[in-house]
């Protein structure tokens, strides 16, 4: 709810703004949890999996935030 009101006072170029910032950090989370994860270059595989995990969630859930705040952006 609290999102909701938030985005009906922004602007159109705010959202634009604030959804290319989560995207990006959305990109970062899968450089970061996804590529990182390949199995030479963790320990064990474990590890591996875990580090994909963790980066796959937090990128794709970025990126619906980023794309939630666009949703009836006209372009």
């Amino acid at each position: 709810m609290l999102l909701l009101k938030l985005m009906e006072k922004l602007s159109v170029g705010q959202k634009r703004l604030i959804a290319e910032f989560l995207s990006n950090i959305g990109v970062g989370w899968f450089a970061a949890g996804v590529i990182s994860s390949f199995p030479f270059w963790q320990k064990s595989l474990l590890g591996s999996v875990v580090s994909f995990l963790w980066g796959t969630t937090f990128s794709v859930g970025f990126l619906r935030i980023a794309l939630f705040f666009t949703k009836g952006v006209k372009t």
